[in-house]
C-alpha cells in the first residue's frame, strides 16, 4: 500500500480522444496493425474513412 502512495504523486491529465481527433488515425494504425498480425489477416486500408 505505501508503493501505491508514493507512485500517486504524480498526475498526468490527458483529454479524452474526443478532444485529440488528430490521433485517431494513429490509434487506428496501431490496431489495425497489431490485430492483422495476432489474427495471421491482411491490414485493412482505411483511407478515405477518416
Amino acid at each position: 500500500m505505501d508503493l501505491f502512495y508514493r507512485l500517486n504523486v504524480i498526475n498526468i491529465n490527458i483529454p479524452p480522444i474526443r478532444e485529440r481527433r488528430e490521433d485517431i488515425p494513429i490509434f487506428i494504425e496501431f490496431f489495425n496493425k497489431r490485430y492483422s498480425v495476432k489474427y495471421n489477416k491482411p491490414k485493412i486500408n482505411f483511407q478515405g474513412c477518416i
